[in-house]
């Protein structure tokens, strides 16, 4: 049991970050380290009279009176996992779909449909938008609403869901089929599945292999493993597993249990060849598929309760990288109900036992008076969300309502893109020409992060390295330092890098502002601004998927990792964590499970003129897929890059063809958004600066190009960033080059770059 003073020593920053009033510091330590839990003897649990509220029940104060900072409570966590791994588990760690159910009072058996009456017992809105997102008839809404209690949400994503289903059940007689007609010979091998394990057994190994996944990596002692002839126990973390007579004889000396990572794996060898029915008398088999499907359903509502912490973590390769904890507090903190006037304050806290693990808690402290009788409410949104309607569109994650009002939004925001947006033509006026830069001799270049390569190349091109940016021809800075002051040379710090092409958050504000709505241009929003215009859009386009990330400059390469959802709800809670930008999913023409965007090197140099790399390259990612779609939920790594020449070769045959063919049309919307981009910061002072900016160019299926060809992938923007000094991509020569057009080498420009005007 550590000190007081030990304890505010590794925790001060936390506490004081997470804004534990200090007067309630000594108390939180005490009941930590003696892991009292008193919430209990201060509120009593109570059903919600509100039948509508996503939360089944409320915490009511049952003392005479709480004042405001004058307490703390720890409330301990039901289950803590990740994005990627949620409904896995849920499927598997024996016990945990149930607990969830139970907290969550989630509901696992087909609802039973209304009383049949006629089709005006719903709203008339309700009914044409669950029409026209489902596609079905009117009858077909009616029972969809019927069944789902008027919640048109459900009603439009169940009708999906059941046509998945009768799809996966076609595929699966299809693949039966071809597996007789192969000669398939799973006759000879039989599985199945219960609530806390799964089992298979073999005619030619004469064994039942028993899988039991935990959640958690047990350790030796955690697990206690029995085998008899005809009786099996398993006890793990304290609890029975199974204890139950096997439908079969065993040789107990033949068999073996092992612990395979946060599985336990049991080898049963038979005491003759006869074909088991089952593991043990008593087992009660499930269907897998409906089993994922009710983890699926009761993941999807945990969106309601789930809470967040990021923590670092070492890899194998010894770099340290941001992960995301998902919890679920107990039935305790999951019953504290929302209120904008909140009462109390929960916040998770990691108490880190001295010489022992890091154990993550919440903590709930009155942040006013709260008297007998009063319900304790905690402010869902972040901190920093105080705008009315993005508040709103917040809790929509929490308790859908209102989805009319949403599509509204989104609709008025594409009636003002339409306005915004212009008729663009395949031409552009040439700026005016300013006085061009050309050093009386081999120009010096500044790098505020030089490399090795870096050096090697602009000394192989005659330059030679400054290290003073006050001595140097030419500057390659990070436009965020305002420490660099430029005296007579370039700088690479462009109005547009600053301005439109700072940020993804900028760039969608320029796409909304200056551009307007196009078909070569993926739908994405700033969530943090534009959220009821993002759930508007989730709601008329309900098969899409959302690439969402955090928003920040990736040249910095602290970016968290990208996530690709279906599910709004999870991208809106993902706000917890700082995911900011949600672009629309667009499976790429070139691959059918890795997503690739072209990377274009645009130089607007100090005269303004457009200039084109003619070496391109290409970021792709992996992704996730299940019956040859994505899950619903994944965690993209981060992208990977390759020349584009590679593609030709590693990937689809034709991709040469379908660039190439799309290169018209590329050319079209690189040079349409740098002019209106350019026009925008005409104000701004661009003298002796140019700007490089690297922009991400998809290819999509579809017959109609940007500039009217058919009958080719559509090319669409996906990005545009800004390139700095703190980190200028790995292209070779890519630098020397720059500097070449910047000083007017001619004889180089030409052949590594094209005019574009």
């Amino acid at each position: 049991m550590g000190s007081y003073s030990e304890f505010e020593a590794l925790h001060k920053d936390q506490l004081v970050t997470s804004g534990v009033p200090q007067t309630l510091w000594k108390k939180l330590h005490d009941k930590l380290t003696g892991e009292c839990f008193d919430i209990g003897s201060k509120v009593s649990l109570a059903e919600n009279p509100d039948s509508d509220s996503a939360f089944p029940y409320r915490l009511v104060l049952t003392a005479d009176c709480l004042k405001k900072e004058e307490d703390v409570f720890l409330i301990d966590h039901a289950w803590t996992t990740s994005l990627e791994d949620g409904v896995k588990q849920l499927e598997s760690v024996p016990g945990l779909l149930d607990r969830v159910e139970s907290i969550t009072k989630t509901d696992n058996t087909k609802p039973t449909p209304l009383e049949e009456s006629d089709d005006e017992e719903f709203d008339h809105g309700d009914v044409e938008l669950v029409m026209s997102q489902a596609d079905v008839s009117k009858q077909r809404a009616n029972e969809l609403l019927r069944e789902h209690n008027g919640e048109v949400i459900e009603a439009i994503l169940n009708a999906n869901k059941q046509e998945e289903e009768e799809n996966d059940t076609m595929a699966g007689i299809k693949k039966q089929i071809l597996g007789q007609m192969e000669g398939d010979s799973s006759e000879d091998r039989s599985s199945w599945h219960t609530e806390r394990y799964s089992c298979e057994q073999s005619d030619q190994e004469q064994t039942i292999n028993v899988i039991v996944p935990m959640g958690q990596k047990p350790s030796a002692k955690d697990a206690m493993c029995t085998i008899e002839p005809t009786k099996l126990r398993l006890e793990v973390f304290g609890k029975e597993i199974i204890d139950d007579d096997l439908c079969g004889r065993v040789k107990p000396d033949d068999s073996l249990w092992t612990i395979e990572g946060q599985e336990i794996r049991i080898t049963l060898t038979k005491a003759s060849d006869e074909q088991w029915s089952g593991l043990t008398r008593n087992e009660v088999r499930v269907d897998p598929k409906a089993k994922k499907r009710r983890a699926e359903a009761a993941f999807s509502k945990l969106w309601r309760q789930l809470q967040a912490y990021e923590f670092a973590r070492g890899t194998r390769e010894n770099a340290i990288v941001r992960a995301v904890a998902w919890y679920l507090m107990d039935e305790v903190g999951s019953a504290i109900s929302h209120g904008d006037s909140q009462n109390c304050i929960c916040v998770p806290f990691l108490y880190v036992r001295s010489g022992g693990p890091i154990v993550p808690f919440s903590i709930v402290w009155p942040c006013a008076d709260i008297n007998e009788g009063d319900v304790l409410t905690r402010d869902f949104c972040p901190r920093w969300m105080s705008n009315p309607s993005i508040r709103s569109a917040y809790l929509y994650a929490i308790n859908p309502h209102n989805p009319t009002n949403y599509i509204a939004s989104y609709n008025k925001l594409e009636e003002r893109l339409s306005i915004v947006a212009k008729e663009l033509k395949d031409t552009a006026a040439p700026p005016a020409k300013s006085d061009v830069f050309v050093p009386q001799e081999a120009p010096s270049v500044y790098i505020n992060t030089p490399s090795v390569r870096s050096d090697s190349w602009l000394k192989e091109s005659q330059f030679y390295l400054s290290d003073k940016p006050e001595k140097a021809d030419v500057v390659f800075q990070n436009r965020h330092d305002s420490s660099i002051a430029i005296t007579s040379g370039l700088s690479n710090v462009h109005p547009l890098s600053t301005g439109p092409f700072s940020s993804p958050a900028a760039f969608v504000s320029f796409i909304n502002t200056s551009v307007g709505s196009h078909p070569w241009i993926n739908t994405q929003f700033h969530l943090p601004t534009q959220l009821p215009e993002f759930i508007g859009s989730s709601l008329l386009n309900h098969h899409s998927y959302w690439h969402v990330t955090d928003g920040t400059d990736s040249q910095i390469g602290t970016e968290k990792p990208g996530i690709l959802t279906s599910d709004p709800s999870c991208v809106i809670r993902h706000l917890d964590i700082g995911y900011t930008i949600a672009k629309q999913y667009i499976p790429s023409a070139l691959h059918h499970v890795e997503q690739y965007l072209i990377e274009y090197i645009v130089l607007v140099d100090q005269a303004g003129s457009l200039w084109l790399f003619n070496e391109k390259w290409a970021s792709y990612w992996r992704t996730p897929l299940e019956n040859g779609k994505p899950s619903h939920y994944n965690v993209i790594p981060q992208k990977m890059e390759m020349p584009l020449e590679q593609i030709y070769t590693q990937v689809k045959s034709e991709s040469k063809d379908m660039i190439c063919n799309a290169h018209k049309s590329i050319l079209f919307i690189i040079k349409s958004v740098f002019a209106i981009a350019l026009e925008s910061v005409k104000g701004r002072s661009a003298d002796k600066k140019f700007g490089l900016f690297k922009v991400d160019i998809g290819l999509k299926n579809a017959s109609i190009s940007p500039d009217g060809a058919s009958g080719h992938p559509q090319p669409f923007l996906d990005n545009i960033t800004s390139i700095d000094g703190q980190k200028l991509p790995d292209f070779g020569s890519l630098m020397s080059s720059v500097i070449d057009v910047l000083t007017r080498n001619d004889a180089q420009v030409t052949s590594k770059w094209t005019q574009i005007f």
